[in-house]
């Protein structure tokens, strides 16, 4: 009886160390930011040519396979909920080479066509290269000029909705020109293999 006593004790303080990191891993994973660069300091001269030039742009980088960017684009809807009319939207989905355009039109695509004026754009390694966008949720907020004015991510964690940094930082711009911070961590999978090594 004494043995079966402490196998009993010995697995459930096993059960509890595993829980214990399993529960440490999940957190460490959420809130650790994924890399990011400022990107360029002007819209580049061939993109978004379309963009109306009275309102400032916002371009949102999305891997369609990215669980975390669920948020990013479910806070996005919200965000343009409150702006549609004051800020040009552009969602631009990577897809990698060899891949179909079927590959990207996954459930977040599905997510992006259902807001109002939002431009959905596909693109390749080489776009993601000239933003500087390397994990999936990085958004860049461009004035009116053209001109970039923040960078960062729109969630507060990997795959968390609620209010966050970056997108107060936006709305405040829009209600009153005001950029408290210029940058925001992003909270989202590598974009391509290549960031994937980077961020190890």
């Amino acid at each position: 009886m004494r043995l079966k006593n402490g196998a009993l004790v010995a697995g459930v303080a096993l059960w509890l160390a595993a829980t214990g990191i399993g529960t440490v891993w999940l957190v460490d994973f959420a809130s650790r930011p994924g890399i990011q660069a400022m990107g360029p300091k002007e819209i580049p001269a061939d993109t978004f040519s379309d963009r109306d030039l009275n309102f400032p742009t916002l371009a949102v980088f999305v891997h369609p396979h990215c669980s975390c960017s669920r948020a990013t684009l479910k806070e996005l809807a919200r965000l343009v909920s409150r702006s549609e009319e004051s800020i040009n939207v552009y969602v631009l989905f990577y897809r990698p080479a060899g891949k179909s355009r079927e590959w990207v039109e996954t459930d977040l695509w599905e997510l992006t066509l259902k807001m109002p004026n939002v431009r959905e754009i596909i693109v390749n390694k080489k776009v993601l290269t000239r933003f500087g966008a390397m994990t999936s949720g990085h958004a860049i907020l461009y004035d009116r000029k053209g001109s970039n004015i923040f960078t960062g991510g729109i969630t507060n964690a990997r795959a968390h909705e609620g209010d966050n940094l970056g997108k107060s930082v936006i709305l405040s711009y829009l209600a009153n020109g005001e950029i408290p911070v210029q940058n925001a961590p992003v909270f989202g999978c590598a974009l391509t293999s290549e960031h994937v090594s980077m961020r190890n």
